[in-house]
């Protein structure tokens, strides 16, 4: 199964260093070893999980290099990009250690513009569908100044920062202490919402990612590390601005 990552992609201190365009993410850098853009793991780097990070790219000017960063913030596995006419790929086994990210970053000379323009990054594992896990037609606002419409497509619109504008229930315990991740199909129309899963006691959100609005429908995955203790999925923004995302379906899955 292999499962897009491309919109978690994740700005570096540099605001210009990220920009969107038809054909995926352009990088821009001039900074040494500086890092341009990561894509965290987001629970799918911890040991135990077989399967491959596969990366397309294609770099247009200097050198690029890609890599992983570990638990311990050291950069691993890099592989070295030069400018080519067309797109290059990557892959980085994963499940070996604890790993944090995916990290883009320029090897030019300090002062020297590196772009390269990246079309994918996708996690390739063999995955199972886990029937019954998910109460789809039994999504409810918590947050009063939310909306919810339930479809199709069901669309959820935030009302304030942080505040539950939805939530899902699963049925995922029977799952012990398996891998698992909730594959959410939709897109997010404006604004910024966030995917997590809340856990029984409503006391924490656990593998939460926040996505910037996109052009297509996509899939966005969330982690389940601890199916035992696993609720609902949570869907809010952490924006002041009306946020909104369009789900037409969810799905749970177990890592083979």
């Amino acid at each position: 199964m292999r499962l897009p990552r491309i919109e978690a992609l994740q700005l570096s201190a540099d605001p210009n260093a990220i920009s969107r365009t038809k054909d995926g993410w352009r990088l821009k850098s001039a900074v040494q070893y500086g890092y341009a853009a990561i894509v965290p793991f987001d629970g799918f780097g911890a040991p135990g999980i077989s399967g491959v990070v596969d990366v397309r790219l294609r770099v247009t000017a200097g050198r690029f290099v890609v890599g992983v960063i570990t638990g311990s913030d050291q950069v691993i596995q890099e592989q070295t990009f030069e400018v080519f006419d067309s797109v290059q790929q990557a892959a980085f086994n994963i499940g070996t250690s604890e790993f944090k990210s995916i990290v883009f970053r320029s090897v030019a000379p300090n002062g020297t513009v590196s772009e390269a323009l990246v079309q994918s990054v996708d996690y390739v594992v063999r995955a199972n569908p886990v029937p019954s896990a998910v109460y789809f037609q039994q999504a409810s606002i918590v947050d009063p100044t939310a909306a919810l419409d339930p479809g199709p497509p069901l669309r959820v619109t935030a009302g304030q920062p942080y505040g539950y504008a939805a939530t899902i229930p699963l049925s995922v315990r029977s799952l012990g202490k398996s891998v698992a991740f909730v594959k959410i199909h939709g897109k997010v129309i404006r604004g910024r919402m966030g995917l997590g899963i809340i856990n029984k006691s409503n006391a924490a959100v656990v593998g939460e990612h926040f996505y910037d609005a996109t052009p297509n429908t996509t899939d966005y995955v969330v982690a389940i590390p601890s199916p035992g203790d696993a609720g609902r999925l949570v869907i809010r923004s952490d924006q002041g601005e009306k946020s909104e995302i369009a789900i037409e379906n969810v799905a749970v899955f177990r890592i083979m």
